[in-house]
């Protein structure tokens, strides 16, 4: 997993007192039971700063992206991307 935080507000000079933006970024291939446990730990968060949950999906096949599809409402901060696996021969 990975935090990438980026500063935001404060007229750009460097020190303006803006809101703090957060970005957790989390690659998974077929993880499903450890990667709902992370989501609810992350929403379950009481931060003062904004963020959100990117969840790279890697062409799983245990029904991650239909799981994250149905129960979007419960994940509110998590912006899902899905990578077509492609298979060598």
């Amino acid at each position: 997993m990975c935090a990438i935080a980026d500063q935001t507000g404060g007229g750009g000079g460097g020190g303006g007192g803006g809101l703090m933006t957060m970005s957790v970024v989390i690659p998974t291939y077929n993880r499903l039971p450890i990667l709902t446990k992370c989501l609810h730990a992350l929403e379950a968060q009481q931060l003062e700063a904004a963020y959100e949950v990117v969840v790279v999906d890697d062409g799983s096949t245990d029904g991650t992206v239909d799981f994250l599809t149905r129960h979007a409402a419960s994940f509110p901060h998590v912006r899902l991307l899905v990578q077509v696996r492609v298979r060598e021969h």
